[in-house]
């Protein structure tokens, strides 16, 4: 199936479904993914399995959705099929999907804040959560700047 095909498959796929699917079964990802792809596509040839790999993904999402969606077995199937395409984007293409970065640098941030919070604020537990709020910012900061540096380069989808 073409790209653009699958792109309007998601589209319908996306104001059918309700919220909460779209977000399990990654839909919006999905179509920047789809978007970006065919962006590189009419620059040039791509890479390693990517073409494979999409329509594995996408002939396991249509099969869950379409003849089984009550079989577990066959979504986690799918979610680690589409994050072997996500690993496989980021490996071959430097693609990244939005958000990625700004919720790995919150995690460190909340981490490390806590850590320092713990350190600074010893003598009143209430004051522990001033360091997560504060190592929280940080990491929302600084996950910004990166994805907003990837958005330069091109590579966030």
């Amino acid at each position: 199936m073409e790209y653009n095909e699958m792109l309007e498959r998601f589209e319908y796929y996306k104001s059918n479904f309700i919220k909460k699917q779209n977000q399990t079964l990654k839909i919006n990802i999905w179509i920047s993914y789809l978007k970006k792809i065919v962006q590189i596509k009419e620059t040039s040839e791509l890479r390693g399995n990517t073409d494979e790999l999409i329509q594995k993904t996408f002939n396991i999402l249509t099969i869950y959705i379409h003849e089984r969606p009550t079989d577990n077995k066959l979504r986690k199937e799918y979610l680690l099929s589409f994050q072997e395409m996500m690993t496989q984007a980021k490996k071959e293409y430097g693609l990244v999907a939005k958000g990625s970065f700004v919720g790995m640098y919150m995690a460190i941030g909340m981490s490390v804040g806590l850590a320092i919070g713990m350190a600074i604020f010893s003598v009143d537990n209430a004051l522990y959560s001033t360091g997560i709020a504060v190592g929280m910012v940080a990491g929302i900061v600084i996950g910004n700047a990166k994805e907003n540096q990837l958005e330069r380069q091109g590579k966030l989808f």
